[in-house]
């Protein structure tokens, strides 16, 4: 029997189950069942694909867009992990999240050249709306915990800023985002218009309870390249309630006299100085990839000292760019950069013809996360996997 829809069934699972997934079985209770769950599939849909290629004549894979700039990216992290400092962390990941690594890198790009082997049309409407109900789900979850759910299970002030089952608000703001603009994929489908307008309405209230300004910010600039003269007042929605948290944004406690806390835009300026100062010292290829947590000390500002972070560990650059250009160098960075350029030039102008402004949208909405963060397993997972939506037969 061709397992042809046991592939595809995978991949909904990717989509659905991926962002519901924590434990609380070890010290990294998001990120690492997340990433395990992602290998386990990819194992699972590579060795389906390979059985269809053999048994079956199913092309190994199918030409798209993105091949070279994805291998030239493969080669310049493949470099890149070869000469690292520390290459057992270059291939596995950092050890907390293993989202990065060599090992991810590749998975993800598999993930790609599979999907848009066996995509068309049907298949891309149904991923679509599997990944919205999982996010319906993740944003139900996330907006009980501002009614205090769950206040008594974590340490941080959950009913102030939202993680739901990504364990960091700013994680969680960067998923909404990019679900957000999908809601207008079959927005004019009068039948299942309620379930779209729901889905936006219930996305952008767990968003503004995140309090992510920058998530905030990606969403107001993504969201309009996706509208049009049918659904253009949803965008509203969305300026509604963001308009409603910043004009009833309660003003912060003061600050006791005997704590000093930096403000996290501060630090993160410190931060990128330090990063950049690595890659001039290590230009071509970087110090490796993942290899942050050890090398940002060598050039670490004496101003970090001074903050209310100088003891903490720091494994990425909190700017998805500038950690690129410090751990994989001018070559990791400008490949990064061409497959960025071609996934946009692949959305406006895609080999089935037609726009796919919606996916644009949410594309746009990861690079602006990513500017002021990094990318975890599920904003991995669209970075890589919505290129390959717009790739239908």
């Amino acid at each position: 029997m061709k397992p042809t829809r046991a592939i595809k069934f995978l991949f909904l699972c990717l989509f659905f189950v991926t962002p519901l997934l924590f434990t609380t079985l070890n010290s990294e209770l998001f990120e690492m069942p997340k990433m395990f769950f992602v290998y386990i599939l990819s194992i699972l849909i590579t060795s389906l694909h390979l059985i269809n290629v053999i048994n079956f004549r199913q092309p190994l894979f199918k030409r798209s867009a993105l091949d070279i700039p994805l291998l030239l990216f493969l080669g310049s992290q493949i470099i890149s992990t070869i000469i690292s400092v520390d290459p057992h962390t270059s291939i596995f990941g950092y050890y907390s999240r293993l989202n990065g690594g060599l090992l991810s890198i590749i998975s993800y790009a598999i993930l790609y050249w599979i999907l848009v082997a066996y995509l068309d049309l049907p298949f891309k409407k149904t991923i679509i709306k599997y990944a919205l109900l999982s996010g319906v789900l993740v944003a139900i979850y996330g907006i009980l915990e501002h009614f205090g759910i769950d206040k008594n299970v974590w340490i941080q002030d959950v009913q102030d800023r939202v993680f739901s089952t990504f364990g960091q608000p700013n994680w969680l703001a960067a998923y909404l985002c990019i679900l957000l603009p999908l809601c207008f994929f079959r927005s004019n489908n009068k039948k299942q218009n309620n379930f779209y307008l729901f889905c936006i309405l219930l996305f952008s209230t767990c968003l503004i309870f995140t309090k992510s300004k920058t998530g905030i910010l990606a969403a107001l600039i993504s969201l309009p390249f996706c509208l049009n003269k049918k659904n253009y007042y949803y965008f509203f929605i969305v300026i509604a309630l963001a308009g409603f948290f910043f004009l009833n944004k309660k003003p912060a406690s003061p600050t006791p006299p005997t704590l000093n806390i930096t403000a996290s835009q501060d630090i993160r300026k410190i931060v990128w100085i330090g990063a950049i100062d690595l890659y001039k010292k290590y230009p071509v290829f970087g110090t490796g990839v993942e290899s942050f947590a050890y090398t940002y000390y060598w050039t670490r500002p004496a101003a970090h000292n001074l903050t209310s972070e100088w003891e903490f560990l720091y494994n990425k650059a909190h700017n998805e760019y500038i950690n690129y250009l410090a751990t994989t160098g001018t070559v990791g960075f400008l490949a990064y950069l061409l497959l960025i350029i071609t996934s946009l030039i692949n959305f406006i102008n895609p080999p089935a013809g037609g726009k796919h402004f919606f996916l644009l949208a949410a594309y746009i909405s990861i690079l602006i996360t990513n500017f002021s963060g990094f990318s975890v397993v599920m904003i991995s997972l669209f970075f890589y996997l919505l290129p390959a939506l717009a790739n239908e037969k």
